[in-house]
């Protein structure tokens, strides 16, 4: 990009202005989806979130499957938390197992541990 020339200040002046109010934008977007996910959830809103029953929610809680907090009677449930544990349940896909494997393979580690 050129220096632009005197005339042509005020319109590259106009267009940065632009260029800042949308990050300003995007960055209070971001913060504001961040709060959101650290946000603290009663049983039935975490149910809610995970599309399942408030039994299964209590069944899950019994047996510790889930990630929660206890205060007093009261259950609470991260958000976050709740983000993090679907993920660790995630299936990987065929091509994810066998880049694993070349991975591996191609491990030099590997290599030097089978020597002997």
């Amino acid at each position: 990009m050129s220096e632009p020339t005197f005339e042509e200040l005020p319109q590259a002046v106009y267009e940065l202005s632009k260029q800042l109010d949308r990050i300003e934008y995007l960055l209070r977007n971001q913060s504001d989806i961040k709060a959101e996910d650290g946000k603290l959830l009663t049983v039935e809103e975490a149910a809610n979130f995970l599309n399942i029953k408030k039994s299964t929610m209590y069944a899950k809680v019994s047996k510790r499957d889930i990630p929660h907090s206890k205060q007093g009677k009261r259950l609470y449930f991260l958000k976050t938390d709740l983000i993090e544990w679907v993920k660790k349940g995630r299936v990987k896909t065929q091509e994810e197992i066998e880049q694993n494997v070349n991975t591996y393979l191609a491990s030099p580690k590997r290599h030097k541990a089978s020597r002997f």
